[in-house]
């Protein structure tokens, strides 16, 4: 199993297409059933985060993906992204991980640092790979980390 741990925002969508072509069965915003159902190898954005304890548990050999993105640039992109909604599947995973279902940059920035400071105390015990969405190299850090031959074309940008 793989899980794409990024917040919102920061690739996670282009990861997930980076998997696919890859030859992975992947899904993006996976639900609450399909995270469970075993019918996938990889999913990405913050369902994986939100239920990280609980898929560690089920599938205790997944290897973690990290997207992650400059705060500030993060921020202000989820400005523009996070609208009100009434989905309650959304309104979930954004208190569960964010603290609050709207856009509030004080929040945010605070579950940004708790995110990262997670993973990394989880990365002594789990394979995790911190991918940057500003590294040219994402393909080769990618490719190295599952060991995949590496694409002769341009890394998704969705």
């Amino acid at each position: 199993m793989i899980l794409g741990v990024g917040l919102s925002k920061t690739g996670t969508k282009s990861l997930n297409k980076a998997l696919q072509i890859l030859g992975y069965k992947s899904l993006h915003l996976p639900s609450k059933q399909q995270l469970f159902s075993g019918n996938y190898e990889a999913f990405t954005d913050i369902p994986c985060y939100a239920y990280l304890t609980q898929l560690l548990a089920i599938y205790p050999n997944t290897k973690l993906i990290c997207t992650t993105r400059n705060v500030d640039t993060w921020i202000e992109s989820c400005e523009k992204f996070f609208n009100p909604t009434d989905n309650a599947y959304l309104m979930e995973l954004r208190n569960l991980v964010y603290g609050r279902t709207n856009f509030d940059e004080i929040l945010w920035r605070s579950a940004y640092r708790s995110h990262y400071l997670r993973l990394k105390v989880i990365a002594h015990y789990c394979n995790i790979l911190f991918l940057p969405l500003e590294n040219p190299n994402k393909w080769q850090l990618l490719c190295d980390f599952l060991d995949k031959p590496l694409p002769s074309f341009a890394y998704p940008k969705l």
